[in-house]
């Protein structure tokens, strides 16, 4: 949903509340301290307030969402960072393991492991 005016905010904010309502109709708990908002865009945008059962939504601007990282821009070089260190580590990790230094071997474990 593109949030543009003060009311784009508070249809939003009444689209938390619902879902916030359905939540407790089905005696399904949501944990307000675990939720936050993302904004995403290029621009500079006015501060907002969120609410979900009366506490405040803090925002945030990078998430993660289904194991990958983005930024609000929808970057994803944090991503790749993270991602490039992992791989870097478990490389380093296969080389100090194994005895053998045969190219062959350390490629297979490489591709399996990595």
């Amino acid at each position: 949903m593109e949030i543009n005016t003060s009311s784009d905010v508070d249809i939003f904010q009444s689209g938390v509340d619902c879902i916030a309502d359905w939540a407790s109709k089905w005696q399904l708990k949501l944990a307000s301290a675990k939720c936050q908002f993302f904004r995403v865009g290029l621009r500079k945008c006015s501060p907002v307030k969120y609410s979900l059962n009366g506490s405040d939504l803090p925002g945030t601007t990078a998430t993660i969402d289904l194991g990958v990282k983005m930024n609000s821009s929808l970057l994803f070089s944090d991503h790749i960072d993270y991602i490039v260190s992992k791989a870097k580590l478990r490389a380093s990790q296969i080389l100090r393991c194994f005895v053998s230094k045969d190219a062959g071997i350390l490629t297979r474990a490489f591709v399996m492991y990595v």
